[in-house]
């Protein structure tokens, strides 16, 4: 999945569940996607991470 704004932004997402389950970031207004930290337990991180840090639990 490619961002709309294409040839100015060229981030891709291998993730679909953005578009199914959309849950936006309160912060940036991008969207938080399903991530794994270390352990492996899973968490909604900012598709717009570096720039936004925002983290919540899933």
């Amino acid at each position: 999945m490619g961002c709309s704004n294409y040839p100015g932004c060229r981030r891709t997402y291998n993730d679909i569940r953005i578009i199914k389950n959309q849950v936006h970031c309160g912060t940036c207004k991008g969207y938080m996607m399903v991530r794994r930290n270390r352990n492996g337990v899973q968490f909604y991180g900012c598709t717009n991470f570096p720039h936004c840090r925002t983290t919540r639990s899933r």
